[in-house]
């Protein structure tokens, strides 16, 4: 039963999933090194890191290393929050810059660790359905506005801050050593999905019917 008459949404990698401890576990398995998270400070991988684009495929891709998506470990509490607002809200979406390429993958992941989800609702860089989304931060912006979503989980500042400002909702944005600066006035910064869930909360209350 519908309780909050809203559309809510949530980034995929580095929200749902820790994506950067397995990007790290694989540049130091390519590269015989011993980065951290701290040393991930450029969301670009290639320019993080280093490698041509080559290089970084084939970390996912090579027998016997570990693979992208599918081992990829969910964000704790992530689909605790995620399948407890299920059918409490009007809509959950998932907006990714992923490729249409990574569908199938994607939805596996969200079966293989018990998410609750309308496939119909999880948005590609390509054309899903009738939604759109380009990989920049206006286009994810504007899809979420197009979309009515008045809540929003991210985990790239320069997304927030575009989602915040063009959507005018309040976004949470999951701190990472690569997405530290300014912040829009609607952006919140949290270190967990308990933290989530209570900012959550707090937007939903005069949505409750």
């Amino acid at each position: 039963m519908t309780v909050y008459d809203v559309r809510i949404g949530y980034d995929i990698d580095d929200v749902l999933t820790r994506t950067s401890e397995l990007v790290i576990e694989g540049v130091n398995f390519k590269l015989g090194t011993d980065y951290t998270l701290d040393d991930f400070v450029n969301p670009v991988i290639e320019d993080c890191f280093g490698l041509t684009t080559e290089e970084v495929n084939e970390i996912f891709s090579k027998p016997g290393n570990k693979r992208f998506p599918d081992d990829l470990a969910p964000f704790e509490g992530a689909k605790d929050v995620v399948n407890s607002y299920h059918g409490l809200v009007d809509s959950q979406y998932f907006i990714t810059a992923r490729d249409p390429s990574f569908r199938e993958a994607t939805i596996r992941w969200f079966d293989d660790n018990g998410f609750l989800y309308d496939p119909r609702n999880i948005s590609f860089k390509g054309v899903v359905g009738e939604f759109s989304l380009d990989n920049t931060a206006e286009r994810k912006a504007q899809t979420v506005k197009d979309l009515g979503i008045v809540f929003f989980v991210e985990d790239s500042l320069t997304n927030a801050n575009a989602i915040s400002e063009h959507a005018d909702i309040p976004v949470c944005l999951l701190e990472y050593p690569s997405n530290k600066g300014a912040r829009h006035s609607n952006v919140v910064p949290v270190k967990s999905w308990v933290e989530v869930e209570r900012e959550l909360l707090r937007v939903l209350e005069p949505f409750k019917k």
